[in-house]
């Protein structure tokens, strides 16, 4: 099965520098199974954690000032101020459709909450 992976269209000089990253990582893959030293499983667990860690820390920063450690609060102030100045636009519309999404559900809940209260 294919996935349907959205990569940018490459420049004819990107393809043939990919072609020959591409060449030289399949030379040094080879090369590691010749010298039956290429054992590669826990990584990708040892890497997942991690990775999870850092991103978890990284939006509780980002979610709101309180949630950062003080030893970060300031950064992540910064980075909220920087993402505010450059996507405010942006920003702005998201919030305006989670509001409305959440007005949609709120009247829905109105709405059940006053069936149930009829009888």
């Amino acid at each position: 099965m294919e996935k349907d992976i959205n990569c940018p269209k490459l420049t004819e000089e990107g393809k043939i520098e990919a072609a020959l990253l591409v060449k030289k990582i399949v030379e040094n893959i080879k090369k590691e199974l010749d010298d039956n030293s290429f054992y590669c499983d826990i990584p990708l667990y040892i890497e997942s954690d991690s990775w999870n860690n850092f991103t978890n820390s990284l939006l509780e920063g980002l979610k709101d000032y309180s949630s950062a450690k003080v030893i970060h609060a300031y950064d992540f102030k910064k980075i909220r101020e920087v993402m505010l100045r450059d996507f405010r636009d942006e920003i702005i519309n998201d919030l305006n459709q989670d509001h409305l999404i959440e007005i949609k559900v709120l009247k829905e809940r109105i709405k059940t909450l006053e069936k149930f209260n009829r009888y």
